[in-house]
This record gives C-alpha cells, structure tokens and sequence, in this order.
C-alpha cells in the first residue's frame, strides 16, 4: 500500500458518500498511535508473515481492537517472489501460534488459515 492507493480509496468514498479514513501508517513501528480498543475491527490480511517482529505487532492489535482478523496465514513453502519473515509449516505450526496468541482458527483454504481473536468484552 502506498500514499497513491490511499488517495484513490479516499476519492472514491467521497465520490460514493462512504464514510471511510484511512491512513497510511508503519506497523512496525511500535507502539501504534491509537487508544485501546479504538477499533471494533483490525484486519491484518496477507501481512503479518512478512513482519519482523510478529508478536509485539499481535499484541498492539489486541491493544487497539475489541478484535482482529488474521487472513490467509501460509503454509508450506512459499514462491521465490513472496518471501515471508515468518513460514508456518503445517497445521501444527499454525494451532501453536493461535494458541500462543490466544486465538482461534477458523478454517483454512489451500494453503491458507484464516486467525480470528476476540476481546473478553466481545465486540
């Protein structure tokens, strides 16, 4: 994502009167500049493999959200152009981080697994 796509998203809810902020912010660059449990909602989709520091980044989303979703975490061996910091295996490997994180799996497609988390509070 980058400062173009922003602009475009924001010109394109204003055009369709869809309240919409976005922002363009550096996740690892901790801790993130929001209040706790701001957002009902944080999604991290295809991203978080590629963080260096993974459960410092889990645990601001924790911080700022009543949830969060975790999309398309791969397994396996990933292809030459899409390199990730982190690789799970199998499905052990993602069960383990779930449970270090404290979240639940919903499923999985292909190689992939969906991460869900909840706050006590619920959303």
């Amino acid at each position: 994502i980058n400062q173009k796509l922003i602009d475009k998203v924001d010109k394109y809810s204003k055009e369709k009167n869809i309240p919409i902020e976005t922002m363009l912010y550096d996740i690892t660059k901790l801790p993130l500049p929001f209040n706790d449990k701001e957002f009902d909602l944080v999604n991290a989709n295809s991203v978080i493999e590629h963080l260096p520091n993974i459960f410092d980044i889990v645990e601001e989303m924790k911080r700022i959200s009543k949830s969060f979703f975790i999309g398309s975490i791969p397994i396996g061996s990933p292809p030459p152009d899409h390199l990730p910091v982190w690789r799970w295996n199998d499905r052990e490997d993602v069960m383990m981080f779930a449970k270090i994180i404290k979240a639940n799996v919903l499923g999985s497609y292909w190689a992939h697994y969906d991460i869900v988390w909840i706050d006590e509070d619920g959303i």
